[in-house]
């Protein structure tokens, strides 16, 4: 498999000289972020991990836009905490996300209603958190997760249960 990094040459500046994102999306999210000539520097980050490794947005906040930031695990919130001491524009929170929380949570945290850029990876109930979202908020750019493991044209999402808990698996 190509890497992107070859098939999109020259994205990076100065502050683009690391790739964090997990398989290359760091660079299709910035051709898009350049192509689109957002108006707002402004992201959120459901589920950032510790920050840095496999982030689809340590990159921007690197590059001085704000952000919400938002991780449940409590020893990956820890690590998020002190990556991002040097941001102060980055609001962290330490919450579990559902489709019954996201909009009190982003309103909370005062994210405005146009945005430009979501990164939404929570592991299971994404497609109902998102459609929470989308009846309130809009964001320029989306990077959601899917499940490599379903082949397309397979399409399908799981049934809620306020209950369920990722357990860091494919399913």
């Amino acid at each position: 498999m190509r890497s992107v990094k070859n098939i999109i040459p020259n994205l990076f500046n100065k502050n683009r000289d690391k790739i964090f994102s997990n398989l290359d999306e760091q660079l299709l999210i910035s051709k898009y972020i350049d192509a689109l000539k957002l108006q707002s520097r402004y992201c959120v980050d459901i589920a950032a991990s510790d920050g840095v490794s496999m982030s689809n947005t340590y990159a921007l906040f690197r590059d001085g836009w704000e952000g919400l930031a938002v991780e449940y695990d409590a020893e990956k919130f820890s690590k998020l905490s002190r990556a991002y001491r040097k941001f102060s524009d980055a609001i962290l929170e330490n919450r579990k996300v559902t489709p019954l929380n996201i909009i009190s949570l982003l309103e909370d945290n005062e994210v405005p209603e146009k945005f430009g850029f979501l990164s939404l990876d929570i592991g299971g109930y994404d497609y109902f958190v998102l459609e929470q979202i989308l009846g309130k908020f809009r964001p320029t750019l989306i990077c959601t997760e899917i499940n490599e493991k379903i082949p397309p044209p397979l399409k399908f999402t799981v049934k809620w249960d306020p209950k369920y808990t990722w357990n860091e698996d494919h399913f």
